[in-house]
């Protein structure tokens, strides 16, 4: 998990630094002696696949995160059948949110959850 949530800030911060870099700059084309790749179109390439990557690692280290402390939370807290499904299926299937046992015994599992979707549905 904290690999994953390192080598998603670090893509982003890469990410950062090279829109800085280029930030105001007049990109040259070929017919100006650029490289092929650092043309325009190369340029935002390089941008979405650190977009991508950094959205990947992050999302990986919320999936990791959920599953860690669900085993955590299954240690201490009794659930019924229903609500260990819905746990279980939480971070793919979203009829697991109409559980109480889910919402109401395992709030931050029910969080970690609620982020997957929001990362899943803004970014694709």
């Amino acid at each position: 998990m904290l690999a994953l949530l390192s080598a998603g800030v670090a893509i982003a911060i890469e990410h950062h630094t090279m829109n800085c870099y280029f930030n105001e700059t007049t990109v040259k084309t070929l017919e100006q002696g650029a490289s092929q790749f650092i043309t325009q179109k190369w340029i935002g390439r390089y941008g979405t696949a650190f977009a991508f990557a950094t959205k990947t690692a992050l999302a990986g280290a919320v999936g990791v995160a959920y599953k860690q402390h669900v085993w955590t939370n299954f240690r201490t807290t009794a659930y019924t059948i229903e609500g260990m499904n819905a746990i279980h299926s939480a971070t793919s299937d979203a009829f697991a949110f109409f559980s109480l046992d889910f919402v109401t015994h395992a709030k931050l599992a029910t969080f970690l959850a609620l982020i997957t979707w929001l990362v899943q549905s803004c970014y694709v």
